[in-house]
């Protein structure tokens, strides 16, 4: 048997000891509550800034058409899926009356990703080196290779104004 642990002070070596199990869980444990109660599945990245989604509108993500970003599940490894489509939608069209939506943001992400895994409906956490990480909401659609798997995400949200800069006045 390899020997785990050796102290040549005291001329013990020892195998798997319960001390010694202990201190590797107590390792673990202070591991795991300093990244904040959460396992990372992610691979070692940049450090990112923090994105609301509530900022990211639709010209942020046409920016990145045919780019790749990570998609982080809660349990597994990172996956990357590619912005393969920027759709705005327009507000519904009616000659009598104003329409409802006309002061509303409406757009559609699709991500084309591998089929071998597919991943439930639910929200995930999106890193991009360009944008940072936010998370948003998928659905699995679908789609018509078979060696792909496409997902949607769905924007229909009041327009809000864009952020002014003041400018210096010289």
């Amino acid at each position: 048997m390899r020997s785990l642990y050796s102290n040549p002070r005291s001329g013990i070596t020892s195998g798997n000891t319960r001390r010694h199990f202990l201190a590797m869980s107590a390792s673990a444990a202070f591991s795991f509550l300093a990244l904040g109660g959460r396992v990372s599945a992610r691979h070692p990245t940049i450090p990112m800034k923090e994105r609301s989604l509530q900022d990211l509108r639709l010209e942020t993500f046409s920016e990145q058409l045919s780019s790749h970003f990570q998609v982080i599940p809660v349990e597994g490894t990172s996956l990357p899926l590619l912005l393969v489509e920027v759709e705005r939608r327009a507000p519904r069209a009616s000659s009598a009356l104003p329409t409802p939506d006309a002061d509303y943001e409406q757009f559609c992400l699709i991500f084309a990703g591998p089929a071998a895994s597919v991943l439930p409906e639910r929200i995930y956490r999106f890193e991009h080196p360009q944008i940072g990480w936010f998370d948003m909401f998928i659905v699995p659609i679908l789609t018509p290779t078979p060696d792909l798997q496409h997902y949607q995400a769905v924007f229909n949200r009041p327009l809000q104004p864009m952020p002014q800069h003041s400018q210096a006045h010289t």
